[in-house]
């Protein structure tokens, strides 16, 4: 028997399972609510926590040890790349290591790498590598936890990577969304890896917030996975453990009428007709005692687990110390001797020279297209949460005014900005045009028929059309 755990902000699931060659034979789940002593995967008070899960399961009479526990934070790093294929398996770490660090703030010592390859179909040369790293201080509060809780964890697993162990579901592109009390975690399978992961805060502001906030930033996981990887379209979303279960009919309804391609499930994929009556909750938990339970992040066990004679401990630690020092001592010279050699090698070889070249270009590339969906997406949303108007534009046009230059009035909308104005020479109004195609917020203007007032000592009066950047007509 294996028991997996899940904390969560607000709860705690349980499963005792048995597996038998990859089928679930026996299976139970306990849940129950707890205070938030969880917050975004950091244990705050572990003394609690232990003693909780202690009661719990001397209350359910549930004695099996073997644990794994399934860890889910915004701090877990995911990342799809596509890298040269490589054999071994030092040098795939090295290179994914070499390039997380130019993408961003990134120290190996402080991550637990994980990571899943498939050959690129369009190039044997490249493979798609999907990267899982959890940080180690992370890991270590949940082995602490494991200690007190008196539990022997078998391993951890990430709560996104736990998809991986779905079988049957390789040529679909498949969404799991878990909506929480205060979270929204937004996991994609794309031909049988999870390779992308986001975890959302939900803010509860006045009535009906809670479903506008969950599906607004479900379309916008949804819409932003496929705008970075165009050749998977998401065909189904699993929706689980919810808190707006009441909602449901109108959250589906919106849904279906903003994303009418994309088939909502909402209960978790079932294992097998004897289990086809688990709850949401159990479903992460489930799928991370597979395997036996061994997590993708494993941990010795004779590192957090002593022996009890804390004398046989010591004699046994002596006889090792000095029947081994000096074996050790050799093969570590020699480990660091060769890591040396094959170092200077794998640096200084031609192909990888190129090869790296190849790297920088494709991640410079992908920087700039980045660049530019986040631009175009925040200013998606800044024209859609400000009707059009920005207090930016307004500035930038009253400061591109000449001085005897005024503006009679002025229109903001969907298709740009048109104003009335009124110059006092022929000069003045091509200065004002001249400065407005200079703005950043403005992509071209276009000028009305230019009359001069009744009055020709009053100037010229005409109508200036300005199409903003970003909006499409």
């Amino acid at each position: 028997m294996i028991l997996a755990v899940e904390i969560n902000d607000s709860s705690i699931n349980i499963v005792q399972t048995l597996i038998r060659k990859g089928t679930l034979s026996k299976f139970r789940c306990v849940s129950e609510d707890i205070p938030q002593v969880v917050d975004d995967g950091n244990i705050l008070d572990v003394g609690y926590l232990s003693d909780r899960i202690r009661k719990i399961l001397q209350r359910n009479r549930i004695n099996t040890k073997k644990t794994v526990f399934v860890i889910n934070s915004k701090s877990i790093i995911v990342r799809r790349l596509r890298l040269p294929a490589l054999k071994k398996r030092n040098e795939i770490r090295t290179m994914i290591e070499h390039e997380l660090s130019h993408l961003m703030p990134f120290n190996p010592a402080d991550y637990r790498i994980h990571y899943e390859a498939a050959l690129d179909s369009s190039n044997e040369k490249y493979a798609w590598y999907v990267i899982y790293c959890i940080p180690e201080d992370l890991l270590e509060s949940y082995r602490n936890l494991a200690l007190k809780s008196k539990l022997r964890p078998l391993g951890f697993e990430i709560y996104c990577s736990c998809i991986n162990k779905l079988k049957g579901m390789e040529e679909d592109t498949l969404a799991f969304t878990d909506i929480g009390e205060k979270r929204i975690s937004f996991t994609v399978m794309n031909k049988g890896m999870a390779d992308f992961s986001r975890i959302a805060e939900i803010s509860y502001v006045g009535a009906g917030s809670p479903l506008n906030a969950c599906m607004d930033e479900i379309i916008r996981c949804i819409r932003y996975y496929q705008s970075i990887d165009n050749e998977s379209k998401i065909n189904r979303m699993y929706i689980f453990n919810s808190e707006i279960k009441e909602s449901f009919s109108s959250f589906i309804e919106r849904m279906s009428a903003e994303l009418p391609d994309l088939e909502i499930v909402t209960e978790p994929p079932i294992f097998s007709q004897e289990l086809s009556c688990y709850a949401g909750s159990c479903f992460m938990p489930v799928l991370s005692a597979f395997n036996e339970g061994r997590g993708s992040y494993k941990l010795h066990k004779t590192k957090y687990y002593g022996i009890s004679d804390f004398r046989t401990a010591a004699s046994i630690a002596v006889i090792l110390v000095s029947s081994l020092f000096f074996i050790i001592s050799g093969v570590f010279v020699f480990k660091l001797y060769r890591e040396y050699e094959y170092m200077k090698e794998y640096i200084t070889n031609e192909e990888n020279i190129l090869l790296n070249n190849e790297i920088e270009r494709l991640k410079a590339e992908s920087q700039s297209k980045e660049k530019r969906i986040t631009d175009i997406e925040s200013l998606q949303n800044k024209i859609k949460e400000e009707s059009y108007a920005d207090s930016e534009i307004f500035r930038g046009i009253f400061s591109s005014l000449p001085k005897n230059t005024y503006l009679n009035s002025i229109h903001v909308g969907i298709a740009g900005v048109s104003a009335y104005c009124t110059s006092y020479s022929i000069e003045e109004a091509a200065v004002f045009i001249s400065n407005l195609r200079e703005l950043s917020v403005i992509e071209d203007v276009f000028v009305d028929e230019v009359s001069r007032k009744d009055d020709s000592e009053s100037g010229y009066e005409y109508t200036i059309h300005c199409v903003l950047k970003g909006v499409q007509q």
